[in-house]
């Protein structure tokens, strides 16, 4: 539910909008067959995906950058604590 309220307006109307939905996904969710259910979740699975795929692509050079950062201050430090000992 706070995910909820970080993604839309945090007040009452998002509240009763987001508890309607969970009781109607429940409501269904009794109602199917375990198959369906299985299925239903892995196309949601899917379907969150994509988004994390586009933002991997966009931050690779960042992240890329930032990793050899890191591991270069790492092995600094490495070299100073060998040579203290």
């Amino acid at each position: 539910m706070q995910s909820w309220g970080n993604l839309f307006a945090k007040g009452k109307v998002a509240d009763i909008t987001y508890k309607i939905l969970f009781l109607l996904f429940v409501v269904i969710g009794a109602e199917a067959t375990l198959v369906v259910v299985i299925k239903f979740s892995d196309v949601m699975i899917l379907a969150l995906v994509f988004p994390n795929m586009i933002g991997l692509l966009f931050l690779f050079l960042k992240v890329r950058h930032e990793i050899k950062c890191y591991v270069g201050a790492i092995s600094i430090k490495n070299k100073q604590f060998k040579t203290v000992q």
